[in-house]
């Protein structure tokens, strides 16, 4: 009887984090806000979406401790899309590098809920540093560096190592 309750607790914690690994996946769009951005963006273009993603955005396995100042960051919500809208799912605010702080992400957490990231510190990945840079060098009157040719190319090489299997 024991062995059967261990078995079927076991099934349960796989099914629940196999949904939430999935829900994890790329979103259907993410916004924008922050400083020198005065309308919302709307990031729907499918290239980024990987790079916006929860572990494509934030290194979840190296948590950082809170930084003593950060400066002022933009805030990404990322979006699910239920076949007819998209439905807010999370909140990260995303801290562009300084000359004292690499760039950090702070995972505001789920919309409607929680998860066990909440409220914690994380490196951005550089597919989402690249991302971000892109998506803000774009942006006129956001003050950030346009992305290089190389960061680009680490963009791309990244996309391609999470499309094709090891």
């Amino acid at each position: 009887m024991r062995r059967l309750v261990w078995a079927a607790t076991l099934v349960s914690v796989l099914t629940m984090s196999a949904a939430v690994v999935l829900a994890k996946g790329p979103p259907g769009k993410v916004t924008i806000s922050g400083p020198g951005i005065d309308e919302l963006l709307e990031v729907v273009d499918d290239a980024w979406m990987e790079p916006l993603s929860l572990p494509g955005f934030m290194d979840i396995f190296h948590e950082v401790e809170a930084p003593v100042s950060v400066g002022a960051g933009y805030l990404l919500t990322r979006y699910g899309f239920d076949g007819e809208q998209h439905i807010a799912f999370d909140e990260v605010v995303y801290y562009p590098a300084t000359t004292a702080n690499r760039a950090l992400v702070y995972y505001s957490g789920i919309v409607n809920g929680g998860s066990e990231y909440d409220g914690r510190w994380f490196p951005v990945t550089e597919a989402g540093e690249a991302a971000m840079q892109a998506i803000l060098g774009g942006n006129p009157g956001v003050e950030t560096e346009a992305a290089s040719p190389q960061d680009i190319g680490v963009l791309i090489r990244d996309l391609l190592s999470m499309l094709v299997p090891n």
